[in-house]
């Protein structure tokens, strides 16, 4: 903690929020690494999130009970772009690997 206060983040006017945003994160991983070893901090899942989403369209779909559901990646710009207003929930609860943020639009 000492180290990250004297860091460059821990200088930013708003290192409180950041904070905020970051311990259940690290509380999480510390868990995941303990419990599944070194591999649990790997930044890259070993499987796409956006694949497996867009493979299961069909059944996200029925157990939503929707008529439509579009899976998009929050690095698209189109993507936030088709979000509108709701994109700031993407900056309320960004994602994460392994932690998607869901936004529903109706159309």
């Amino acid at each position: 903690m000492v180290a990250l206060k004297q860091s460059s983040i821990g200088q930013a006017s708003d290192f409180k929020k950041i904070q905020k945003l970051c311990m259940p994160f690290l509380k999480f991983k510390k868990d995941e690494a303990i419990t599944l070893g070194v591999q649990a901090l790997d930044l890259k899942l070993p499987f796409g999130e956006i694949e497996v989403l867009q493979e299961n369209l069909d059944l996200i779909r029925r157990q939503l009970g929707f008529e439509e559901v579009e899976v998009l990646s929050a690095t698209d710009p189109n993507a936030l772009t088709a979000a509108g207003n709701l994109v700031s929930l993407l900056q309320q609860n960004p994602p994460s690997p392994g932690n998607p943020t869901a936004i529903f639009l109706a159309r």
